[in-house]
């Protein structure tokens, strides 16, 4: 069973939206803030806890009612359809298609609701389903789960507690959330083993460690459940959010303690240098990506067709690393389905344009007499260009990405702006005419998110990096991940062994021939106090916004035989 779409009415500020998954089990709701992207998960949440008959309280109930209508009457609606094909030979009825639709209502007069809790029906082919409550609670209990996550930064408890006879401390929901994490970890960690059918759950394996006789086989398992964790943790923190190796970790830990009936475990991560700490004492950029992994990756285990509710994921994190969370996050609507929201256009991948839904309200256009949620494909958006001039950052970021990072000719990648302006004038020095693509990043462990792109549409490319630990572990990291031969991705001192930087390119004097040209550009700074590695970078600058400059640049023989090199290097297929 999944979900083919939702409609919402007289939801808080939305009058009528309705969204659809039409491509795929991924959506991406956009827009600024208070545009009505967290309103649309909050009321999709609310559906999934009424499957469960879990109501709101009526004073929480009154935060439904519409927007700037008091003493409001009519029916807040919440609609959800999904596909039942692959459990309708299950159901103990018949019905006539694969689409079931189910509908809770509340209904409000003068602004009070008329009943404490949600009316319900089943539309089957736009007629209702005249069936018992329990064959109707059948449905229900196979509709799939719907977690809400608002952030994933959680505070990781020091200890989670497990006890056979309940005490308060373990009923604290931050203790019931981790033993519920950690359930779901188990459960994954079974089914890696094939070992899932068997009845034991963790609750029944933590038990274990209060026998003497089953506690070291339970310590046994247990080393094999870190492990597994860790690797799950590690794999992707590396590969994806951690290129340029500067917050490695060699492992995640969990370990246990017992005191009388009461069974602790903690997890700990490990440096390199073997020192250890609490995820909470990690950074925040950490302890999001842990509560991320611990929360998705393992919470699947129990159902595969597990809708996820993001909201505003990753809004806190580096643009580099939003980026790759935005792949993580595609690569777990592989086995469920997921809506998140966001503002940023590094959460959108330009590739899932028809998964973007941009939304805005009408409250945030001048002379508006109602708020309005609107809603539309972000392909519609993009082709009127009169409407919405306040998302025009991420129009632009959806219109541009194809042109920006499917060039026409062959690409060279490097890591950062100087670069850029340096190659730029070592064109216009030997008067280098072949096409090229200069495409700077932010760094040497940023680029893998373009790699992929443009591998997968065999789009030529070459990776020029400096020999330093940085590039060299992207340089590593990138050959493996993407099977890039060594003629495609290279340091500085593969091309020259003297040169590690570009910044070696240049003799003394050639760096004193260009600060002299350039000097003019910036006679009033106090260049005595730049270091000359960006000192050199200005210059270069200022002789490039000046052309007429480059006739007095006068570089030595053996410059220009190095600057040769690097495009002899290029063009070598």
């Amino acid at each position: 069973m999944k979900y083919k779409s939702f409609k919402i009415t007289n939801y808080k500020g939305i009058e009528e939206l309705e969204i659809s998954f039409t491509e795929g089990n991924l959506l991406i709701l956009s827009g600024l803030n208070e545009s009505g992207k967290t309103t649309v998960l909050d009321a999709i949440n609310n559906w999934g806890l009424m499957t469960k008959k879990q109501y709101l309280e009526n004073g929480k109930k009154n935060a439904l009612l519409p927007k700037y209508k008091p003493l409001w009457t009519g029916i807040i609606r919440i609609s959800a359809v999904l596909d039942i094909k692959s459990c309708k030979a299950d159901l103990s009825f018949e019905l006539k298609s694969d689409e079931l639709e189910i509908i809770f209502e509340y209904s409000v007069e003068n602004g009070q609701f008329t009943t404490n809790e949600p009316s319900c029906r089943f539309q089957n082919k736009g007629k209702v389903v005249d069936k018992d409550e329990n064959s109707l609670q059948q449905i229900l209990e196979k509709t799939p789960d719907i977690l809400y996550y608002d952030d994933f930064c959680y505070d990781v408890p020091k200890e989670i507690k497990f006890e056979l006879a309940a005490t308060d401390s373990m009923n604290e929901p931050i203790n019931k959330m981790w033993q519920s994490i950690l359930s779901d970890a188990f459960l994954s960690f079974k089914k890696a083993k094939q070992e899932h059918k068997t009845e034991v759950t963790f609750e029944s394996f933590v038990k274990n460690f209060l026998e003497e006789d089953k506690k070291e086989n339970a310590s046994n398992t247990l080393s094999q459940l870190s492990t597994y964790i860790s690797n799950q943790i590690r794999e992707p923190w590396n590969k994806k959010i951690n290129l340029a190796k500067k917050s490695s970790f060699k492992e995640v830990r969990l370990e246990y303690s017992k005191q009388d009936h009461i069974i602790y475990f903690k997890f700990k991560v490990i440096s390199e240098n073997g020192s250890n700490f609490a995820v909470n004492e990690r950074s925040k950029g950490f302890k999001w990506f842990f509560s991320f992994i611990m929360l998705t990756t393992f919470r699947m285990s129990r159902n595969s067709n597990t809708l996820f509710l993001l909201d505003e994921p990753a809004s806190n994190l580096h643009a580099s690393v939003q980026e790759e969370i935005t792949q993580l996050i595609i690569e777990l609507t592989n086995e469920c389905q997921v809506i998140y929201t966001t503002h940023s256009p590094y959460m959108l991948d330009p590739l899932y344009i028809k998964n973007i839904l941009l939304m805005i309200n009408e409250e945030q256009d001048e002379g508006a007499e109602y708020p309005k949620i609107l809603i539309d494909k972000a392909q519609k958006f993009i082709s009127q260009s009169n409407r919405d001039l306040h998302m025009r950052p991420i129009l632009d970021f959806l219109y541009f990405s194809y042109p920006r990072i499917v060039p026409d000719n062959d690409s060279l990648f490097i890591e950062g702006y100087g670069d850029y302006l340096h190659l730029e004038f070592f064109k216009l020095v030997i008067n280098y005419k072949e096409p090229l693509n200069l495409v700077p990043f932010t760094g040497a462990g940023t680029m893998a998110r373009q790699i992929n792109y443009l591998k997968t549409r065999s789009c030529k490319i070459k990776i020029l990096l400096d020999d330093d630990k940085n590039g060299r572990d992207a340089k590593q990291n990138y050959k493996n991940e993407f099977c890039l031969e060594e003629k495609d991705i290279f340091l500085h001192s593969d091309i020259n062994e003297e040169c590690k930087l570009i910044e070696d390119i240049y003799s003394e004097k050639d760096k004193q021939n260009i600060f002299r040209v350039a000097q003019n550009g910036y006679a009033n700074q106090k260049t005595q106090e730049q270091n000359e590695k960006n000192k050199l970078k200005i210059s270069i600058s200022k002789i490039l916004q000046n052309l007429e400059k480059l006739k007095e640049i006068k570089l030595e023989e053996e410059t220009k035989s190095k600057i040769n090199e690097i495009f002899k290097k290029l063009q070598n297929n």
